[in-house]
């Protein structure tokens, strides 16, 4: 009956909207409210002239409706969908005659029906809304929406189509009803996906004013990046003076390339730019690239500035596809990271590594191409070493007697093919004693010796072909015999001469051009043959299976001749008559001595080599089964132990190379146990000592001797450690949000996590005959602990058993504000003792509302 009863009145409705002149009159008072629920929609044809659209409105409660005044009212998850707005509300009342619609809540406060508004992206949350459908303007009480990052209350509020101008306005980032704080303004005016514009305003934190604002403020709100002025930090360093920090100008390029600009300026005339740009195209690459450029001093007096410098940039392909570009680069000044920078992993670094690789598979055929560009340099000894650029191509492995259709059962079938080509262009700012230096030299990289050093790089071509097969032996065994042929090419080689001045033979450079490439090659034969074989031994105790040891020996047979030995293979040796050995022969002196792939070795390999792996395992009972499916379980007890060593037959004496032994295993799921060690098969013989200095010789008699071993042990607590993370498919975002905490690590803090420590503690020893032994022992701390849920308190730390100190030691404590991070840094001994302290808004479009307070020697960074 309910359902017969609407159907007529919404047909009287549709009728009596229609009629210009009307006599008909329904007495909405006696249409009684039916709080049944149940879902009526009405689609309502437009009116030429009035409304341009259809409107479709439903509700769950009832509809009533005055056909006198052209109205309708909705009542009970009521609903309006226009064009591209859709309005929900407990009460909604539609009025054609002045094509405007009014929302409120239904009054039930068991129910949270307040108005909500959608538009586009746009979305309100009101207590009362009045809608004009033909204007788009709009009376909002009580707003709250979210623009950008930001939210806006405000009450009451004008719209227009282009605009809303809001009085009595709290602008915030904080997503809670009642925000942490905001940001109050007597008027404000929002454009949708552009910008939000205040008058004057205050900061209230906790509805506690204060004194901080200013007499207007913009806030971007579009989902496009803008340009605009970064604000300095102002403080003052103990050795540099008083300075401003971080200020500069971002420029948003476009979608995908943002450019920020920014500097450092104190007043003993110090200053750093740095240049970074951040970059990004969804699922297809992502990086950063940096440039820092720094004058920088400590004091006030009138020395020179140094001049120092920092590059960095990071790139990767997130499409998949078969050619890849990938970048890692930081190239620095030998002093950059000393005078710039207090992360303590860049301080205490003194080699950087630079890599740049493309690499290309070539669809349906085994062939793949690398590009790269390497650099890797040690601060300490300003040593480098750029390899620009290194080409290898390469072929997979091929079977080339294997019939299309055949299985590879036979012998020959199974016989395969690689081949690898490498060529690279490298530049060393180190040199070798002779051709003048009196000594090892290490030049410096600087605009008048770049074109030396660039002259004096090296350049060649090495290939290399492996030839294989894998036969089967006694039933039971596996051999892998291996031919490798091996060439390199060369566009020069040195030729030595007597020097009778000093009376040694001394080389000289002989460039032979393209037109006669020098060519030198080699290659050697070596056979593998292995097995394995377990032992088992069964306990009949419930909790305790069993216990399995497994040993995989293998003996390496390796052979290759004397290439020091003029033959149509290769010539690759100068002999010098002047220069005779022990025995009296004349010295082979190699053409390809210290070039980047050398050259044929000298002397025969004749040498068999021996492993022994061992792996102990225990089968215990499972006690979390509880279906059966998986009564047991493996637990390793050593999951390696290795011996190994060779006796080179060619040797005339000393045959037998150092035995080393090493282990590993893990312990309680939690402890990570490593330990390596070599043993000296032979004595030595104390010749003198001099000062430190100890002279011996090395013996041709059998004495095994501990010569170095290596003990580490590592663990990581953390009562979550032990959980199988979440499985979280590829995607370009989370491989975006990966390279930010990679590059950010400091900005991230797991609250989740109620506390974790990771400890390691390493010891070295090596001790060489007669010579003093040296030991090197330390322990090592890296531990946070959530003190409540919004408090974490961080660690770094360690111990040098053998200077008797704590290493560089870091505490901070964070605090989660919701919408805010406080956090504090201090590191409480050494040259680097300092505290910094922050606490800044969460969004990024608030990264400059932040307190800061640094100690006085704290750089501005």
């Amino acid at each position: 009956m309910k359902q017969v009863l609407c159907f007529v009145l919404l047909l009287l409705a549709n009728f009596s909207f229609a009629q210009t002149d009307s006599t008909s009159q329904v007495n909405t008072a006696a249409i009684p409210k039916d709080t049944a629920t149940f879902t009526d929609t009405l689609v309502i044809p437009a009116k030429q002239g009035q409304i341009s659209n259809t409107i479709i409105y439903s509700c769950n409660d009832s509809i009533a409706m005055d056909v006198i005044n052209k109205k309708v009212y909705l009542y009970g998850k009521a609903k309006i969908v226009y064009e591209d707005f859709t309005l929900e509300a407990g009460r909604i009342e539609i009025d054609y005659a002045k094509n405007t619609v009014k929302a409120s809540p239904s009054g039930d406060t068991t129910v949270r029906d307040k108005p909500t508004f959608k538009q586009g992206s746009d979305q309100y949350e009101t207590e009362y809304m009045e809608y004009n459908i033909q204007t788009k303007k709009g009376l909002i009480r009580n707003l709250i929406t979210q623009q950008g990052e930001g939210y806006i209350h405000g009450d009451p509020v004008k719209r227009t189509e282009q605009a809303m101008y809001v009085k009595t306005a709290r602008y915030t980032t904080c997503n809670l009803e009642h925000p942490h704080y905001y940001i109050s303004a007597h008027k404000l005016k929002v454009i949708p996906e552009d910008k939000v514009v205040t008058g004057p305003f205050n900061i209230v934190v906790s509805d506690i004013p204060t004194p901080i604002g200013l007499p207007f403020g913009f806030f971007p709100i579009t989902t496009r990046s803008k340009s605009g002025i970064i604000f300095p930090t102002i403080g003052e360093q103990r050795t540099r003076g008083f300075y401003m920090s971080q200020g500069g100008f971002y420029w948003a390029a476009n979608d995908k390339l943002g450019i920020k600009i920014t500097g450092d300026y104190y007043t003993n005339k110090s200053y750093l730019v740095a240049v970074n740009s951040e970059y990004r195209k969804r699922y297809v690459y992502d990086g950063f690239a940096l440039l820092n450029y720094s004058k920088v001093k400590d004091g006030f007096d009138d020395g020179p500035f140094p001049t120092n410098f920092n590059l960095q940039w990071r790139h990767a392909t997130l499409k998949k596809t078969s050619g890849k570009l990938s970048a890692n680069v930081n190239i620095t000044s030998n002093s950059y990271y000393k005078l710039n920078s207090y992360n303590p992993t860049n301080y205490q670094s003194s080699v950087f590594n630079s890599t740049v690789t493309y690499s290309k598979s070539f669809k349906r055929s085994p062939f793949n191409l690398n590009l790269a560009l390497r650099q890797d340099q040690n601060v300490q000894t300003k040593e480098m070493n750029l390899t620009a650029p290194e080409v290898s191509f390469t072929m997979n492995r091929i079977y080339p007697l294997k019939g299309k259709s055949s299985r590879g059962d036979k012998w020959f079938e199974k016989i395969n093919v690689s081949y690898n080509m490498n060529t690279k262009y490298v530049i060393h700012n180190k040199f070798a004693k002779g051709g003048g230096l009196t000594g090892d030299t290490v030049l410096p990289v600087r605009d008048n010796t770049l074109s030396y050093l660039i002259g004096k790089g090296q350049t060649g071509m090495s290939h290399t072909i492996p030839i294989s097969t894998t036969l089967k032996v006694a039933k039971y065994f596996n051999l892998n015999p291996t031919l490798t042929l091996q060439e390199f090419w060369y566009i020069e080689k040195l030729d030595y001469k007597y020097d009778e001045v000093s009376h040694r033979v001394i080389p000289k450079d002989t460039i032979t051009g393209w037109n006669g490439v020098s060519r030198a090659g080699q290659f050697n034969f070596k056979a593998d043959l292995t097995t394995r074989f377990y032992g088992t031994y069964r306990f009949k105790g419930k909790t305790l299976q069993g216990i399995r040891h497994t040993v995989n020996p293998v003996l390496t047979y390796t052979y290759k001749p004397d290439f020091s030995q003029p033959s149509s293979y290769s010539n690759s040796y100068q002999y010098s008559s002047q220069v005779l050995d022990a025995q009296g022969n004349h010295t082979a002196y190699s053409r390809y001595n210290g070039f980047i792939y050398g050259g044929p070795t000298n002397g025969v390999q004749n040498s068999l080599g021996f492993s022994i792996t061992n792996n102990l395992e225990a089968k215990v009972r499972n006690r979390k089964d509880t279906t059966g499916t998986a009564p047991t379980k493996k637990i390793n007890l050593l999951e390696s132990v290795n011996i190994g060593g060779t006796y080179n037959f060619a040797a005339d004496s000393l045959n037998m190379s150092n035995i080393v032994l090493s282990a590993r295993t893990r312990i309680f799921n939690t402890f990570d146990i490593s330990f390596n060690s070599s043993f000296d098969p032979y004595a030595y013989r104390l010749d003198s000592v001099v000062g430190t200095t100890t002279y011996q010789t090395r013996m041709n008699q059998y004495r095994f001797k501990l010569q170095t071993y290596n003990l580490s042990i590592g663990g990581n607590f953390n009562p979550k450690a032990k959980k199988a993370p979440p499985k979280i498919a590829p995607t370009a975002e989370n491989e975006a949000e990966l390279s930010m905490i990679n590059r950010y690590p400091e900005r991230y803090i797991d609250f989740n996590i109620p506390w974790s420590l990771a400890l390691s503690y390493n010891i070295n020893y090596s001790k060489t005959g007669f010579a003093a032994k040296n030991i090197t022992q330390s322990l090592s701390a890296n531990g946070n602990l959530s003190l409540t849920e919004k408090w974490k308190l961080t660690l770094t730390s360690g111990y040098d058993f053998v200077a008797q100190g704590l290493s560089y030691t870091t505490i901070g404590i964070t605090r989660d504000l919701h919408c805010w991070q406080m956090s504090m840094t201090v590191v409480p001994f050494g040259i680097r003792q300092s505290y910094f302290f922050t606490i800044t808004a969460k969004s990024s479009i608030l990264q400059d509302l932040k307190l800061t307070k640094r100690s006085p020697t704290y750089f501005a960074q």
